[in-house]
């Protein structure tokens, strides 16, 4: 049980560093950075542009439940009852992200959420730009799916992955320093939430992790 609650440690702590960046942004405190990062890269060019711009598109909504179809399909493989936990992830993602976009205090009604959940899922931005969830829904994906291999080159380019994202989202000025910080902590919060329950089942019914290759206890 070492591994699942080192991994629900990681949870929380990514989930605290996101809860203080959505108090900090709210309250203007991040301002300044923002604007220091914004103006200096200020100085874009019409390639890196592009560059940026394909690879904001992993984030995207339709690749993103291609990815996680993908997922549900590789841990079906592992054991039927883990099919479900891409997918379940990634819209627990989407549901913090579209309530920390709305204001605080007064809260919405749910009506209000409602509409920003209907936004999102079409494809507009809702509510504050705090956090990315371009961000957030790759980050969680990245780190899921670097859990189930042990090769070191699929584990570095799944990290790589995550800071292409949040630099890409960061240049294409779409978004803040603190907006796509505060994606990678939800991404990480939630992600690391699925990677310790992946463990802790891993430890209680023997299904060996990562690979999956079924291992029963004697």
């Amino acid at each position: 049980m070492t591994s699942a609650r080192a991994w629900f440690n990681a949870s929380a702590v990514s989930g605290s560093l996101f809860g203080l960046l959505l108090i900090l942004d709210r309250l203007g405190v991040m301002n300044p950075l923002d604007i220091a990062v914004d103006e200096w890269l200020d100085t874009r060019s019409e390639r890196f542009d592009r560059i940026a711009d394909t690879i904001s598109l992993t984030g995207n909504t339709a690749v993103v439940l291609i990815a996680s179809f993908g997922l549900a399909i590789l841990l079906w493989r592992r054991g039927p009852r883990l099919a479900w936990l891409g997918l379940s992830v990634v819209g627990l993602t989407g549901v913090v992200e579209i309530v920390a976009k709305q204001p605080l205090w007064p809260p919405p009604s749910p009506d209000q959420y409602l509409r920003a959940a209907l936004d999102a899922l079409a494809g507009a931005e809702v509510g504050s730009s705090f956090p990315s969830g371009h961000v957030a829904r790759v980050v969680c994906l990245a780190l899921i799916a670097a859990a189930l291999s042990s090769r070191i080159g699929w584990r570095a380019g799944m990290a790589a992955l995550i800071v292409l994202v949040v630099a890409a989202r960061t240049y294409a000025g779409g978004h803040t320093i603190t907006d796509t910080l505060g994606g990678a902590a939800l991404g990480l919060s939630a992600g690391s939430a699925g990677v310790a329950w992946l463990r802790w089942r891993e430890a209680r019914e023997g299904i060996s992790l990562p690979f999956g290759h079924v291992r029963r206890r004697s």
